[in-house]
C-alpha cells in the first residue's frame, strides 16, 4: 500500500466538518414576512377607508332683538316672569282708615286676686254633764228588737206572652223539700196548647237537687193558662228558688 493511500484512510485528529449547501429555509421566511407585510399595508390602506374628522361648528353669537316675531314672543314671556314685579306689589289702602283707640290690657282686671285667709276658729268644749246624768248614761237599755226579714217564695219566671194569660198567684211554687245546699235556678222548656194546657215539660238545666226538679216539673204540667189563638206555644221557663226552698236554721239568741 502506497504512503498516500494509508494517509488517506487514516483517521483525522481533529474533526473536520464537511461543507453544506446554503439551505432555502432563511430566504422562504424572509419572502413570506415581506409577503404579510405587503398584505397588511393593503389591507389597512386600500380596503379600510380613511379617517374622517368632524371639524367643531365655528362659534355663534345671536342678539335678542325685538325685530323677529321669535324674539318679541320671548321677550314678553321674560318680562311676565320677572319676580321684580310680584316682589313689588303694591298695596291698596282702604277709603276710610278706622280710628281704634288704644286699650292696654292691664286695665280688665282678668283674675281677682288671692284674699288672705280669715285665722282659724278656736275650738269650742261643749259644757261638761253633770255627775249624775254620766252615772245614768252607764245604765242597761233595752235592746232594740231585730228588723224583721221579708222571706222570699219560690216562683216561676214566664215570659210575657204567657204572663199575660196567668194570674200572679198561680206563678209562685212552695216546695216540700228542703234543700241544705245551694241551688242553681232550674230551666224548664214548656209547651202550652190552645186550652191553656201544659202537654210538654222537659227539664234544661237541673238545679242541683233531683228531688226539686221533679216537684218544679210537678207543678209545672198542673199550671192552666187563658185559651189563646196559637195551637202550641214553647217557652223557656226559669225557676227562682227563694228561702222556703231551704232548710231553715235557727238564729242564735
Amino acid at each position: 500500500m502506497k504512503p498516500a493511500d494509508a494517509a488517506a484512510q487514516a483517521p483525522f485528529v481533529f474533526p473536520w466538518r464537511k461543507g453544506h449547501r446554503l439551505a432555502a429555509f432563511l430566504p422562504g421566511f424572509l419572502l413570506l414576512s415581506l409577503t404579510m407585510h405587503f398584505a397588511t399595508f393593503f389591507l389597512f390602506r386600500v380596503v379600510y377607508p380613511q379617517r374622517v374628522s368632524i371639524p367643531p361648528p365655528p362659534p355663534q353669537v345671536s342678539l335678542l332683538m325685538p325685530t323677529t316675531p321669535e324674539n318679541q314672543v320671548f321677550l314678553r314671556w321674560i318680562e311676565s316672569e320677572d319676580p321684580a314685579l310680584v316682589a313689588s306689589g303694591a298695596g291698596t289702602a282702604p277709603p276710610v282708615v278706622p280710628d281704634v283707640q288704644y286699650r292696654p290690657s292691664f286695665n280688665a282686671v282678668r283674675t281677682a286676686p288671692r284674699a288672705v285667709p280669715a285665722p282659724p276658729q278656736t275650738l269650742h268644749f261643749p259644757p261638761a254633764k253633770p255627775p249624775l246624768d254620766i252615772i245614768r248614761s252607764g245604765e242597761t237599755r233595752t235592746r232594740p228588737s231585730p228588723p224583721m226579714v221579708i222571706l222570699q217564695p219560690t216562683r216561676f219566671q214566664f215570659e210575657e206572652k204567657l204572663a199575660a194569660r196567668l194570674s200572679n198567684e198561680a206563678a209562685h211554687f212552695a216546695p216540700e223539700h228542703r234543700a241544705k245546699d245551694p241551688l242553681e235556678p232550674a230551666t224548664f222548656l214548656i209547651g202550652v196548647a190552645a186550652d191553656g194546657a201544659v202537654r210538654f215539660t222537659f227539664l234544661q238545666h237541673p238545679c242541683g237537687d233531683a228531688t226539686l226538679d221533679t216537684e218544679a216539673a210537678d207543678r209545672l204540667s198542673r199550671i192552666r193558662f187563658a185559651p189563646g189563638a196559637e195551637e202550641m206555644i214553647w217557652s223557656i221557663v226559669p225557676v227562682s228558688w227563694g228561702d222556703d226552698a231551704f232548710v231553715t236554721t235557727a238564729s242564735p239568741p
